[in-house]
């Protein structure tokens, strides 16, 4: 499951911004400067497209999604382990002088368990999505034209653009990074909703009860739930989840998430 557009502070929601410089031949040059060029076996570097040319043909037929290669990374794993989470983060300089913060994290503990990157995997890695080299000739869902347009054009106005990587969980459970995102307590927090709602649903529909009041309500707590109450954030967020579809085949499914356990050397 993809966790994105998370920014903190006074940055909820404001689009993330980039400079852009473009190369005599035609092809945008990245202004980003990588602060974590490696870390554990990831390394991280500035978008060449002369350098990655299986990403620059892709990019050369999806103009939009070519629109935020200036501000793009590639990601390369060659940790000898398949890479479970990652989060980057991105920091700028605003028209206003104010420095902002982005974090981009998307982890496969969760419905979607197929790994990040593999080992030997390589990513084009920009704030609005992740594209492994794997898929290129399969394609991927990606996020709508209007936002990525709208995104290469904010990224024209900030400067002292640098990103890097701020947390990177191993199949393994080993842990790289700082985490200043709190991922790790993130993921925690989703799992322990998800058994709790999924234990209850089971128990519920078990004893012939219909659990789809205490769902909405789970959905739509009464009571304000703060910023860092992640358990109850993801509780409602799962709620809404199990209101569709078959909350009991759901609920199965989420009583065998993974537990893994984070550990750092």
């Amino acid at each position: 499951m993809k966790f994105k557009r998370l920014s903190v502070a006074t940055v909820l929601g404001f689009l993330l911004g980039f400079g852009l410089s473009i190369s005599g031949n035609g092809q945008t040059l990245s202004s980003v400067h990588v602060k974590t060029s490696s870390l554990d076996g990831i390394s991280l570097a500035p978008y060449d497209p002369a350098a990655y040319l299986p990403f620059t043909n892709y990019l050369q037929s999806h103009p939009t999604q070519a629109s935020l290669s200036p501000f793009s990374c590639i990601l390369e794993n060659r940790s000898g382990k398949n890479v479970v989470g990652l989060t980057l983060r991105w920091t700028w300089t605003d028209t206003a002088g104010h420095e902002r913060t982005l974090y981009y994290r998307t982890d496969s503990l969760f419905l979607n368990q197929r790994a990040i990157v593999v080992d030997g995997g390589t990513l084009l890695v920009t704030p609005d999505f992740l594209l492994p080299e794997s898929l290129l000739s399969s394609g991927m869902i990606m996020p709508g034209r209007e936002m990525m347009s709208r995104d290469a054009a904010e990224l024209a106005k900030a400067s002292n653009v640098t990103v890097d990587l701020d947390t990177i969980i191993f199949e393994d459970g080993l842990v790289a990074g700082p985490d200043l995102s709190q991922t790790l307590s993130k993921i925690q927090a989703r799992r322990e909703a998800a058994i709790q709602l999924a234990t209850t649903v089971i128990e519920m529909l078990k004893n012939g009860q219909d659990p789809s009041v205490m769902l909405a309500q789970a959905a739509k707590p009464t009571q304000p739930v703060t910023i860092d109450n992640w358990v109850a954030i993801w509780r409602a967020r799962i709620a809404r989840l199990l209101q569709h579809g078959n909350p009991q085949l759901t609920a199965q499914t989420l009583l065998t998430l993974p537990n893994l356990k984070f550990r750092r050397e």
